[in-house]
């Protein structure tokens, strides 16, 4: 099985200048973990809920002041569309990521998260769902 068939085709992009307190109200709105930073029509990095708490919350940083780019992983992993989902795989565990944006010839086409790797197998979904809150706790 390729990325392709599993990925999410539709990805909310920001701007590196972008205010953090908007970004964080889009990604609350539409329900979403990460947004994928783009500058001239390519990746450059990726904010995710994680890196909201770590970099501004725990910090106490007022996100009307913080940038993206401030907190933004970069550089970006990615991955191609005909990658095959074991090989995503395995750069997701061994990097310790759970979202891998979609790149074929230098565009952004998607984003693979770990959630649409769980749904392959629909019973090791509520095991790991269950192993993700216990770790969050």
């Amino acid at each position: 099985m390729r990325v392709d068939e599993v990925m999410h085709r539709r990805v909310v992009t920001v701007a590196p200048d972008e205010v953090l307190r908007d970004v964080a109200r889009v990604m609350g709105e539409k329900r979403i973990g990460c947004v994928v930073v783009m500058e001239r029509g390519h990746a450059i990095g990726i904010v995710t809920e994680r890196d909201i708490l770590r970099k501004v919350v725990a910090h106490c940083r007022d996100p009307r002041k913080v940038r993206v780019k401030d907190i933004m992983t970069a550089p970006v992993r990615t991955v191609g569309p005909q990658t095959d989902i074991d090989e995503a795989t395995t750069l997701m565990s061994r990097e310790k990521i759970r979202r891998l944006p979609v790149v074929k010839g230098g565009r952004l086409v998607g984003i693979l998260t770990s959630s649409d790797i769980v749904s392959l197998i629909p019973e090791m979904d509520k095991i790991l769902l269950d192993m993700e809150s216990r770790i969050q706790t």
